[in-house]
């Protein structure tokens, strides 16, 4: 079908000439790209009798205008025989829907961030990575000239600041892979200059670090406790179009949110003070089902902040 989905227009019409209670249209294949990759979300509509427009919904990805495959079984079961408890397989939930107006754009533009990330997930580390090691080399080349080091600290500040700009770039929904790259890049340069200014120009760029690592920290705690909707739609984490997972703090930002929670606490005037609140904060995110990594979160932060308390308090790691 087309983008503005006429096909699909002409068979609901068809189908709803016999009166039905519920009609839902699944695609096994979703629209093809030019090179004939798919890249794409798969499209389900949902017709109920009785029902007002909006965006399909399950517990399986906790996302309005995503489901998973696995709800569909379950649901149709459920269409069947309303009075059936148990799911097929002991996978997958019953699909809802949410009352939402502007839904057919709301799914739009959510397919079209998908398929950016799913374009952009290499050629975005590829690009940044060569820019940043340009301007290490030359700094490093004229490390002796006060520019060469200045834009040797800029490289390191700037390639630094990619978790947090990948994430404030969904809030922009660029919606080609291009525009990802550059809107990405040109977030990461803001949070540089802007941390190379507040810091004063200082030649110790671990002030630039603590700042950075405190943005985010702080917009990985947001972003975890209400929902997630900016790691779903993330370039780093490409979760939906890869089905590696749909909620969640996953692998790439636990490491992140870690690693940032150690820096903040390192540079602190007072480290030990504020060791254990902060590590128990990002620990409760992390471990919780609703918006962590679960099991995974568990092991990983107590592994983590565990060695560091005892690096903190001048013990010795063993290693077995």
């Amino acid at each position: 079908t087309d983008r503005n989905g006429s096909n699909i227009q002409r068979i609901i019409t068809d189908c709803l000439k016999s009166d039905p209670k519920d009609i839902m249209l699944i695609s096994a294949y979703p629209r093809p790209s030019v090179q004939g990759k798919w890249d794409h979300l798969s499209p389900v509509i949902w017709y109920r009798k009785g029902r007002s427009p909006g965006v399909l919904i399950s517990a399986t990805t906790r996302t309005q205008g995503v489901i998973a495959n696995v709800d569909i079984a379950p649901t149709l079961l459920n269409c069947l025989d309303p009075d059936r408890q148990s799911v097929v397989g002991g996978t997958g939930h019953l699909i809802s829907s949410v009352d939402l107006s502007g839904s057919v754009a709301l799914i739009s533009n959510l397919d079209d961030l998908v398929t950016a990330n799913g374009h952009a997930e290499t050629p975005i580390f590829v690009i940044i990575g060569v820019l940043a090691f340009i301007m290490f080399l030359a700094g490093l080349v004229w490390r002796h000239n006060p520019s060469g080091r200045w834009l040797g600290r800029f490289a390191t500040t700037w390639i630094y600041t990619l978790p947090v700009s990948a994430l404030l770039v969904t809030l922009l929904k660029p919606v080609s892979p291009s525009t990802l790259i550059a809107e990405t890049m040109v977030v990461m340069t803001l949070t540089s200059v802007l941390s190379c200014v507040i810091s004063g120009g200082k030649e110790n760029s671990l002030v630039s670090f603590h700042r950075i690592s405190g943005l985010t920290l702080l917009v990985c705690v947001l972003d975890a406790v209400t929902g997630q909707n900016m790691m779903k739609f993330c370039s780093v984490t490409g979760y939906l179009l890869n089905g590696i997972r749909f909620y969640g703090v996953g692998n790439e930002y636990m490491g992140v949110m870690i690693a940032s929670t150690v820096f903040l606490i390192s540079q602190a005037q007072k480290p030990k003070r504020i060791a254990l609140p902060m590590m128990a904060l990002v620990s409760i995110i992390l471990i919780l089902p609703t918006i962590g990594a679960k099991a995974g979160g568990a092991i990983v932060s107590v592994t983590c902040f565990g060695s560091y308390l005892l690096l903190l308090n001048s013990k010795k790691l063993k290693i077995w």
